[in-house]
């Protein structure tokens, strides 16, 4: 049941950033920015790899891989922040380390449970992005933490 609302939920955050004025940069963002992470969490997970991270949860994980996932995640959030929205350099490196480390703990929660299930790796259909359900779900996990990043980088708390 909690798998079936995962998504939903999750994708009513992805709703509130695109109901924001210049929304549609805003949702780019949310979801270039786990797209960032993952691409850089696999290419330097692959190449420098030696170091895991949760052996037990995600054996393939490494720290060195997280490392490039915060360098290309963060990376990516910057870029669309910068060029798209007109935000400063640091209101972008800001929300880019926060959405990393909220990937990557979501990442390690949704490995966590697919052990518990007992389905160990799908990850076959897209390397680097995990399966289908994980790709998928990551987009929307991230959302919540930028949105508040957001609202407190540019002062707009209620």
């Amino acid at each position: 049941m909690f798998a079936l609302a995962w998504v939903p939920f999750l994708g009513c955050f992805l709703l509130l950033l695109f109901a924001r004025e210049q929304g549609e940069m805003l949702v780019l963002l949310a979801i270039l920015g786990p797209v960032g992470n993952d691409i850089g969490g696999y290419i330097a997970g692959v190449l420098f790899g030696k170091h895991p991270m949760a052996p037990r949860i995600s054996p393939k994980k490494s720290w060195e891989g997280f490392i490039g996932s915060l360098l290309l995640g963060t990376a990516a959030v910057t870029a669309v922040g910068t060029l798209a929205l007109d935000l400063p350099v640091w209101t972008g490196l800001i929300i880019g380390a926060v959405l990393v480390v909220v990937s990557t703990c979501g990442d390690l929660a949704q490995s966590l449970l697919k052990r518990d299930l007992g389905i160990k790796d799908m990850g076959h259909l897209l390397p680097g992005h995990g399966e289908c359900w994980t790709g998928s779900t990551r987009s929307f996990s991230p959302p919540p933490p930028p949105t508040s990043c957001w609202r407190y980088c540019c002062h707009e708390l209620p």
